[in-house]
């Protein structure tokens, strides 16, 4: 990495934001990568079916806990920002994630699959605000 230019924190921020919404509105399609709400639609779809071993460790002990940290980081920096709303959306995102690492840890993975969905829900809104 090489410095090439200095800029403010709010400088910063507002070149960031229209990539985070380009980010949220993309969608690779499938049939490999997927992207967007319709990745929490199609994981429960597959959490209503049978959750190998495998996928339920990787979703309790990596990407359910990591995916609550990020939402809490875009969070904070959706408030410094001033988007209020859409940080909201992010800290409710971050709770659901957290909520879903419980009810998967007690194998309740029709109530992770409920909770994916209203991730989904909250996709959509996140895109509507920013």
């Amino acid at each position: 990495f090489e410095h090439v230019e200095q800029v403010s924190r709010a400088e910063m921020i507002a070149r960031t934001l229209p990539a985070i919404r380009a980010n949220l509105v993309a969608n690779p399609g499938g049939p490999d990568v997927y992207g967007g709400a319709q990745v929490f639609t199609l994981l429960a779809r597959d959490l209503r079916d049978h959750v190998s071993d495998m996928s339920a460790n990787h979703l309790l002990q990596f990407a359910f806990p990591l995916a609550a940290r990020r939402n809490l980081d875009a969070s904070a920096f959706l408030r410094e920002a001033d988007l209020s709303e859409a940080a909201s959306c992010m800290e409710q995102q971050a709770l659901l994630y957290g909520k879903a690492q419980y009810q998967g840890a007690h194998h309740n993975w029709s109530q992770v699959a409920d909770l994916m969905e209203h991730l989904a829900e909250l996709e959509h809104r996140l895109i509507e605000v920013l």
